[in-house]
């Protein structure tokens, strides 16, 4: 299975809207779920959107995804072994127990998550709202 995730973050309202995309290989959307919450920056918007999609991915029994994101700084500091933050260390907990992986992709191949999170509040979606 694959997993596109995407989020937006606006630094004015300091809120975040949040998208991950399950899908077969062959494109087939399993599940798709869209959730706004307030980070202090847009890195932190985007690894919360991938923790997200692992939880699920866990929560279901998925094993074996491999997760695209366009956060090429998030993808970096997991493969990092000096990264010690506390989230970073969450994230490659849950890639180890799914069995994920995570991929950097440019922004043009993760279009359709990046509209969810440009348009969360029009989509009639499960919506979790974090604090």
């Amino acid at each position: 299975m694959k997993c596109y995730v995407d989020a937006s973050y606006n630094p004015k309202t300091g809120k975040s809207s949040h998208a991950f995309r399950l899908m077969t290989w062959d494109n087939k959307v399993i599940a798709q779920r869209t959730f706004t919450s307030y980070e202090d920056k847009s890195s932190e918007s985007e690894l919360h959107s991938i923790i997200k999609a692992l939880q699920y991915a866990l929560d279901k029994g998925f094993k074996g995804l491999k997760i695209f994101t366009d956060a090429k700084t998030i993808v970096s500091s997991v493969k990092s072994k000096n990264n010690t933050k506390s989230n970073i260390v969450y994230l490659r907990y849950l890639l180890k127990v799914t069995n994920s992986t995570l991929k950097f992709v440019t922004r043009d191949r993760n279009m359709g998550c990046d509209y969810l999170t440009r348009n969360v509040n029009k989509h009639k979606m499960r919506r979790y709202k974090i604090k």
